[in-house]
């Protein structure tokens, strides 16, 4: 039993200092901006007539630190979102 304990216990510190001495490199990083739009519209503009409720909440990709990054995600945003024909060539 104490052989089980000795042996978790090196685990984890082996661990710890395996993963505090290793330095990291520094990953890309990526900016976000977003559009938000809330609009009511009522039939006939009555208030009291049926109305047409539309939230838009649209966040996609502005500034990486890898340009290739950017431009494909953009691609893959607006192709997911909006079709393949708005995207520019």
């Amino acid at each position: 039993m104490k052989r089980q304990y000795l042996f978790t216990a090196f685990l984890a510190v082996t661990g710890f200092f395996s993963s505090c001495c290793n330095p990291q490199s520094p990953k890309g990083t990526l900016a976000f901006s977003t559009v938000q739009l809330a609009q009511t519209k009522h039939l006939f503009e009555d208030t009291l007539a049926p109305a047409c409720e539309l939230k838009i909440n649209y966040t996609y990709p502005v500034d990486s630190s890898e340009k290739e990054l950017l431009d494909s995600l953009n691609k893959l945003f607006i192709i997911n979102c909006f079709g393949e024909e708005y995207v520019g060539k």
